[in-house]
């Protein structure tokens, strides 16, 4: 029996990836999102809303 295949990484363009970031540390700047070691689970969630409005196709997979 082989392996099942894995799925192909997501590549992002530059201008995807800025937004990424823009969002993350704006959710990093937010007390009620930020944790010790970066941001909250609720603030990736937000996030990908946020993506998801700005046009870039994006799921907790592929961040």
């Amino acid at each position: 029996m082989e392996p099942a295949a894995k799925k192909p990484r997501r590549s992002w363009t530059r201008e995807e990836e800025t937004r990424l970031l823009q969002h993350y540390f704006r959710a990093r700047n937010d007390a009620s999102l930020r944790s010790d070691k970066g941001i909250k689970s609720k603030a990736w969630t937000l996030i990908i809303s946020r993506l998801g409005e700005d046009g870039v196709d994006a799921d907790k997979v592929s961040i």
